[in-house]
């Protein structure tokens, strides 16, 4: 019997749906029971089981799609190249704007194809030293193309949702020694982490050591 505590009104086949306060009494029942829990799974959710085991089992089916899946994601991803290529054709031809008006263009751009629902995350629009800012909220300082450009978007559509980060120079002549240096070993660092082989029991963090090898 498969249950979904929530306090919203839904009707699924196959499901049992309850109030989401039944849920904490509905645990004592299992607790001599051996059970298996995901890795997202709280540590007070993990307190109410004496045998409790860690599975990835449904991380493991969300990532394997089917086929129409898979034709929603490039969709998707279709669609959100063509706005981008619109965006920065248009961010490289103008002068004077601020990173909050690029974020406002690029969601612009992406109204006009079907199924587009909003963006999946504020738009991370950078320029200069902002950059570097993790999780960097877009504001009104003008967009200075001698400088580094930091670009991270996403979209949800009815049938696929994106994530896209691209850094960039607009500056006439190119970019410089510098730039071109460290840029350089960022992309060594991500080529390395994806082409390296793991074993069945590596964590994230060897993959972030794999990344940074090179810096």
């Amino acid at each position: 019997c498969v249950r979904l505590f929530t306090n919203h009104a839904v009707s699924l086949e196959g499901v049992e749906v309850r109030r989401y306060a039944e849920f904490e009494p509905s645990l004592a029942g299992l607790r001599h029971e051996s059970v298996l829990i995901s890795g997202d799974c709280s540590r007070f959710v993990h307190s109410h089981f004496e045998h409790a085991e860690f599975t990835d089992a449904v991380r493991n089916m969300q990532a394997s799609k089917n086929d129409s899946e898979l034709a929603g994601m490039a969709l998707a991803y279709f669609y959100d190249g063509v706005a981008l290529t619109s965006l920065f054709g248009y961010m490289g031809a103008n002068e004077g704007y601020t990173e909050r008006d690029v974020a406002d263009w690029l969601h612009e751009y992406k109204r006009a194809f079907p199924g587009y629902i909003g963006p999946s995350f504020p738009t991370i629009a950078a320029t200069g030293t902002n950059s570097v800012i993790v999780h960097h909220s877009s504001t009104g300082a003008v967009v200075d193309k001698s400088k580094a450009f930091l670009l991270d978007c996403g979209s949800h559509y009815y049938f696929g949702t994106t994530d896209t980060s691209r850094t960039f120079l607009m500056a006439e002549g190119g970019a410089c020694g510098e730039f071109m240096h460290d840029y350089t070993l960022v992309f060594k660092g991500q080529v390395n982490a994806m082409s390296r082989n793991y074993g069945p029991d590596a964590t994230t963090t060897a993959v972030d050591a794999a990344a940074r090898e090179y810096l």
